[in-house]
C-alpha cells in the first residue's frame, strides 16, 4: 500500500479523524519526497497569508492553489506544509507525517535535526485569532501525533505567526 493512499489502514494509522487526505483534496504528485525522520522534536505553527476558507469545497481550492503556488514559484517539490487547517474546523493533510516540509536550507535542516512539522492555518492572522475549530484541530492534531508516536514527547512548538 503506498503512503499515499487512503486506504483504511493508511487513514486509521496516520491520519487523525477529520482529516481530509491527500487523494480527497486531489493532490498533485510530488516531484521528489524526503523521508521525515519521527519523531519530530519541533512543531512550528503559521498561517498561509491567503484569503481564509470557511467550507470544505472553499478550503480544498484553497489548498490546491497553496500547492501549486509552492510547486510552481518557489520550486518546492511540493506543498512546503504537512498539515494545514481550515476554517471549516478540518485538518488537510498537506506532505502528511512522513516527509519533510518546507524546503530548508542545509544550516536550518541541521538546526532542526530534519525534525519538525510544519502545521499552517488557512488565512491571515497577524491582526486577528484563528476561530476556535481552527485551535481545536490544531490540538487533536498534535495529540494524535503524540499518541502514534509522530511526535516526540518532549515537544517544543515554535508558533510563528508570519509566513516566511
Amino acid at each position: 500500500m503506498g503512503l499515499w493512499s487512503s486506504k483504511e489502514g493508511y487513514r486509521s494509522s496516520y491520519l487523525p479523524p477529520n482529516t481530509i487526505s491527500r487523494e480527497e483534496w486531489s493532490a498533485k504528485t510530488p516531484r521528489e519526497r524526503r523521508v521525515q525522520v519521527l519523531p519530530a522534536h519541533t512543531v512550528t505553527i503559521s498561517y498561509t497569508d491567503t484569503e481564509p476558507c470557511t467550507t470544505r469545497e472553499e478550503c480544498v481550492r484553497r489548498v490546491q492553489t497553496i500547492q501549486k503556488l509552492d510547486m510552481q514559484e518557489h520550486g518546492s517539490p511540493d506543498i512546503e506544509h504537512h498539515f494545514l487547517v481550515g476554517g471549516d474546523g478540518r485538518v488537510y493533510e498537506g506532505r502528511g507525517w512522513r516527509s519533510t516540509g518546507r524546503q530548508y536550507s542545509q544550516e536550518q535542516l541541521a538546526a532542526l535535526n530534519n525534525r519538525s512539522i510544519d502545521i499552517a492555518y488557512i488565512g491571515y492572522y497577524e491582526e486577528k485569532e484563528p476561530n476556535r475549530k481552527m485551535v481545536d484541530a490544531v490540538i487533536e492534531l498534535l495529540r494524535f501525533g503524540l499518541y502514534r508516536k509522530f511526535i516526540d514527547s518532549r515537544l517544543k512548538v515554535s508558533d510563528i505567526l508570519g509566513h516566511e
